[in-house]
């Protein structure tokens, strides 16, 4: 067996909302950040069958986000997307940036494959 893991932080630029606050009482956006969110990946071989596993800070990821991150991934990493587990924390404490328009300032998850290269990066085969 193999393994690989790397944690990126996806902390969003400029303004953004909290999660589970949108609502009439609080009419401003966040203020500053606590506990910086993190994207973090792990990938294991076994037997020559790569699988990844991502798990996001963030509350929702549609099925749009999750096809387009698991394609970029498989095809940075090759891994099978059929291989590749990606989840949310849903935690209402985070940043609302990955239901639509990209507020957490990762264009096409670029950040989230730089990290997944990151990982499998050492030594060629991505394993160090």
């Amino acid at each position: 067996m193999k393994a690989a893991s790397i944690s990126v932080d996806i902390t969003p630029a400029g303004t953004f909302w909290m999660e589970g606050y949108i609502h009439p009482i609080r009419k401003q956006p966040a203020t500053g950040v606590h506990d910086t969110p993190r994207a973090t990946l792990l990938l294991l071989e076994v037997e020559g069958t790569r699988s990844l596993f991502v798990s996001i800070d963030v509350c929702i990821l549609t099925a749009q986000t999750t096809r387009a991150m698991r394609e970029g991934l498989a095809a940075g990493l090759g891994v099978a997307s059929e291989n590749i587990v990606i989840n949310s924390i849903h935690s209402h404490s985070c940043a609302n940036g990955f239901e639509g328009a990209g507020a957490m300032g990762i264009p096409h998850h670029a950040r989230l494959c730089r990290a997944g290269h990151g990982a499998g990066a050492a030594g060629g085969d991505g394993f160090g």
